[in-house]
């Protein structure tokens, strides 16, 4: 005799199982696009990256994108949330490699300049901020996830370096100058060739760092 399932276990009524489905495909496709909006950004910059480029590359139909997305602009703003949350979350997923022996200071800002500047996502990020010029939703979303972003990151930061450094006084200054270091490099490497290599000028930051909180082989 079969089986009988437990009726307690079994979701009997279909408009609620419909609904999550429903509801998951829905997210499943707002992910594809978003996606999608940053790969154009990165690729092509903001001016280029319009709404029929977004839908090609994501690979849905134009009714889809304008459900989830009425206007380029609601887009756009929402591509800012899910770029700030996305570059917290990797830099989040990478601190959990971090070394428990051995110099994890120059470990972590290698991980800082990598997931933080140098990265297709800062990019992104480099085209919402042009953008935001000239869009004022697109200009108060990004102050608040920007501001959301720094904040995680910083947090994340100190916690993966412990609090025998970070809670020093001198931490969040010796922090900010390094990450302004770090930013100012980032955007000038896309106009210029730079003479340091990416080694020397992460070597420099950790020297920086390491004088401003008066730290020996830490």
């Amino acid at each position: 005799m079969a089986e009988v399932p437990d009726q307690s276990s079994v979701d009997t009524h279909p408009t609620r199982a419909a609904r999550r489905s429903q509801a998951e495909r829905s997210t499943s496709t707002q992910n594809a696009i978003l996606e999608a909006t940053l790969a154009c950004l990165v690729e092509h910059g903001y001016a280029a990256t319009s709404t029929s480029v977004i839908q090609k590359r994501a690979g849905v139909s134009r009714g889809a994108l304008t459900h989830q997305f009425p206007s380029k602009s609601d887009l756009i703003v929402a591509t800012a949330r899910y770029l700030s949350d996305l570059r917290a979350t990797r830099l989040l997923a990478r601190l959990a490699d971090a070394p428990s022996e051995g110099d994890r200071t120059t470990w972590l800002l290698w991980l800082l300049w990598e997931e933080g500047f140098d990265s297709a996502l800062f990019q992104a990020a480099i085209e919402l901020w042009t953008a935001a010029r000239t869009v004022p939703e697109l200009q108060a979303t990004l102050r608040e996830s920007e501001h959301q972003l720094a904040r995680k990151q910083r947090e994340n930061f100190a916690l993966a370096l412990g609090n025998s450094i970070a809670q020093r006084p001198s931490f969040p200054r010796a922090y900010e100058t390094v990450v302004q270091q770090m930013r100012g490099a980032a955007l000038l490497k896309l106009v210029r060739a730079e003479n340091k290599t990416d080694e020397e000028f992460v070597t420099d930051c950790v020297r920086m760092f390491r004088n401003e909180l008066n730290l020996q082989g830490i």
